[in-house]
């Protein structure tokens, strides 16, 4: 029994460093220093399953390798030691963005910004939906398009979006689903983010080891 323990664990040990080199090959490494002020994700009381961002807060002294001494100003528990991966930088946007309103030794001038909130809206209609650069709704079968507008009715109705006309949009993408013995076979409605999902930066941090 205790040979098997032994196997056991190691070839979690092997696991554990592959899966962390694998994820460390996406990651950055992000450093705070102390006095440098940071968003902190804690619980929503009370569904502690429930995350949100609170603060700014401060950081008092780094801890560790990817571990932060913080100061939330709570009178219960003002210090708490918080891993990087809950904590985001503040930037203070007052400061930061001065000099895009007034530079000295330039002229200042007043453009009109521009009105975005006249902007006529779509209609929501599912002509409207991007599936692809080079295909259209029209381009089709029949029984493609049914699928997709009755799926699009369907959500609209039950909130899982609303309408929208922003410019930005992800191309829609029918998936075949295992059909039940005897029954008929169904679409999944899905939507292609890897165009997204390629320029997007994330905000990740290597497995301390």
């Amino acid at each position: 029994m205790h040979s098997f323990w032994k196997k056991a664990k190691s070839n979690l040990q092997a696991s554990q460093e592959v899966m962390k080199y694998w994820y460390d090959q996406k990651n950055t490494l992000v450093e705070f220093q102390p006095g440098d002020k940071v968003w902190v994700m804690e619980p929503v009381e009370p569904r502690a399953l429930q995350d949100h961002w609170t603060g700014p807060f401060e950081i008092k002294e780094r801890k560790g390798e990817a571990t932060y001494l913080v100061d939330l100003q709570s009178p219960r528990n003002p210090l708490r030691v918080f891993h990087v991966k809950r904590l985001k930088p503040h930037f203070d946007r007052t400061e930061g963005n001065m000099h895009l309103v007034k530079d000295e030794g330039v002229e200042e001038q007043s453009e009109p910004l521009p009105d975005l909130l006249s902007a006529q809206e779509g209609d929501g209609s599912v002509e409207g939906v991007n599936l692809s650069e080079s295909l259209t709704l029209d381009q089709l079968s029949d029984g493609v398009k049914a699928s997709i507008k009755e799926e699009v009715t369907k959500m609209l109705a039950l909130g899982v979006f609303e309408k929208s006309s922003s410019p930005w949009s992800s191309p829609v993408v029918l998936v075949p689903k295992a059909a039940a013995p005897g029954g008929k076979p169904e679409l999944r409605f899905c939507v292609d983010y890897r165009a997204l999902n390629s320029v997007t930066k994330t905000d990740t941090h290597p497995i301390p080891s």
